[in-house]
Order: structure tokens, then sequence, then C-alpha cells
């Protein structure tokens, strides 16, 4: 352990990354399943997934791996969270861009109906760095409004 209390991992070859699992997690990687740990690193191929291979949790705290699993269990479940990312990223996209859409209709409609009529609506633009620069407060709270009505 270091000096400010973190806990550093010694590296590791991906030789000596499939032992560990072996040894330690029960874990065994086929030699054609060696490819996924050059394309990604372990901690994100095994970390969000080791509790599903565990039996339990010792004493300690720590997690107990008491049976086999091959790690081909492991990559259908990393290929169905990447599916599933995937489609939150699109749906996240989707939203942001339908988002901007609403708000800038929405804002150009005033500004277009005012008296000053700016067809172009452009002079939004410094109006809304002023009232943000002096009600960062109360525009949190606005823009959360305006994000309920829409949804």
């Amino acid at each position: 352990m270091s000096e400010t209390g973190t806990n550093y991992k010694t590296y590791k070859t991906i030789d000596e990354q499939i032992e560990y699992l072996k040894e330690s997690k029960k874990i065994i990687v086929d030699d054609e399943d060696r490819h996924y740990f050059e394309e990604r690193n372990y901690i994100s191929l095994i970390n969000p997934y080791k509790e599903y291979f565990s039996t339990g949790r010792n004493n300690k705290g720590k997690l107990v791996y008491k049976k086999e699993a091959n790690f081909k269990e492991l990559i259908n479940l990393i290929n169905i969270d990447d599916k599933f990312a995937k489609k939150l990223y699109e749906a996240i996209g989707y939203f942001e861009r339908k988002l901007k859409n609403v708000l800038f209709s929405e804002i150009c409609k005033l500004y277009i109906d005012n008296e000053e009529k700016d067809i172009h609506c452009i002079s939004y633009v410094s109006e809304i760095q002023s009232f943000i620069t002096k009600n960062r407060p109360s525009f949190l709270h606005s823009f959360v409004q305006i994000l309920i009505i829409y949804m």
C-alpha cells in the first residue's frame, strides 16, 4: 500500500492475467479468447462481472470462487452489456438532439414574436450568457422545469 493509502496492483502480462483468473477466480480462458485481453484492459473485462462468478464472500468481505467458469460466459455478458451501452448511447443522442431542437424552437418563437423581431434568432445567445452568469442557481432550477415540461 502506498503512503496515500492507495492499494496499487502489480502489472501482469496477458499470460499472467489469464493464469491469475484461473488460479484466483477459477475462470478458464481458452486460447482462442486470448485476444479479448489484447483489445480491452483487465479491469474493464473482469471487474464489472466478477460477482456473477463468485459464490459469495468470505469473513473479510472478499469474493470467493468455488466453481470453475469458462471465459465464454463472461464474453456473453460483455456482449450484452456492449449492446445495451450502444442502444443507451443512441437513445441519449436522440434525446439530446430532440431537446436542442425543442429548446431552440421555443426560444426562437419568443424572439420572433418580440417587438424587436429577431428573425434570425441570434440575439438570445448573449442574453443567455448574461442570464447564466447572473443567475446560476435559479437558471438550473428553470432548466429542470423546462425538461420536466417536455418529457
